[in-house]
């Protein structure tokens, strides 16, 4: 497996043969199941953080893109799977389009089939936290170098040269500081 932590797996179902086989297959994983969409809802609003999810399409009382989406505005760094005994194109439509899901699958799913796909979504889950971590860590250098230059120079060009009218107001600005003349409002440069 990819991760160095135990992976954190949400499984959101109706059909409970299905989630015990689930059980089964992911014994590896920290694995959270329940076959009631609401429910699914209420562990996501409490602040539990999963890596994965699997949700079928259709629940009772509550769909599974209502589930995706509200995983969505709440979750961190995590991949879905959305599965469904049903074809229902418009609701699949939807969740790509809103970038709820990795994958999207039909049932009847092959168990080893849905193990490879989950894996394939940890290592992409895996390589957008480690570029998230680098991302930060750049951000973390330049600003760490923007202060420090701020403090040496209160004109340092790293801020000056980041726009264009910054750069050219700085650049007229040594022109007529350097030719002693007086600068003209109207025109671009000293006049």
């Amino acid at each position: 497996m990819v991760c160095s932590v135990t992976p954190k797996m949400l499984v959101v179902d109706d059909d409970s043969n299905f989630i015990f086989f689930l059980k089964d297959i992911f014994s590896d994983f920290n694995y959270t199941s329940t076959q009631s969409g609401k429910e699914a809802l209420e562990l996501i609003r409490d602040n539990n953080q999963f890596d994965i999810l699997i949700v079928d399409l259709r629940l009772q009382g509550i769909s599974g893109v209502e589930v995706l989406f509200e995983a969505k505005s709440k979750l961190k760094n995590y991949k879905a799977i959305l599965i469904s005994a049903y074809s229902d194109k418009k609701a699949v439509e939807e969740v790509f389009n809103n970038k709820l899901v990795h994958k999207a699958i039909d049932k009847p799913v092959k168990l080893e089939e849905i193990r490879k796909i989950v894996l394939e979504a940890l290592e992409e889950l895996d390589e957008e936290k480690s570029n998230e971590r680098y991302l930060f860590s750049l951000k973390d250098e330049l600003e760490t170098y923007i202060a420090h230059s701020i403090k040496k120079n209160p004109l340092d060009p790293v801020l000056i040269f980041k726009s264009e009218v910054m750069n050219k107001l700085y650049t007229d600005t040594i022109k007529c500081a350097a030719s002693n003349s007086r600068a003209n409002p109207s025109a671009s440069i000293c006049s």
